[in-house]
């Protein structure tokens, strides 16, 4: 879960988890109104991942391109 997250405009989020060094897709999600997000995360590629990062993006590519808007590490 996820709040305060602004919703972008015209575009999404995505999560990415890196596994063994590169950058995997997880899920492209958006958040409410008020900036909540629920969802649940996949536990692949994430229960595998050292870290994982969501990027606000206008496209779904395969790697990340857009700018990072939260990283943690796991």
């Amino acid at each position: 879960m996820l709040d305060g997250l602004p919703p972008p405009p015209n575009t999404t989020y995505r999560l990415w988890a890196r596994v063994n060094g590169r950058e995997v897709v997880c899920v492209p999600f958006v958040p409410d109104g008020q900036g909540h997000v629920a969802m649940p995360i996949p536990t692949y590629p994430t229960s595998a991942a050292s870290r994982v990062s969501v990027e606000s993006l206008g496209g779904l590519g395969a790697q990340p391109t857009g700018p990072r808007v939260l990283t943690s590490t796991i």
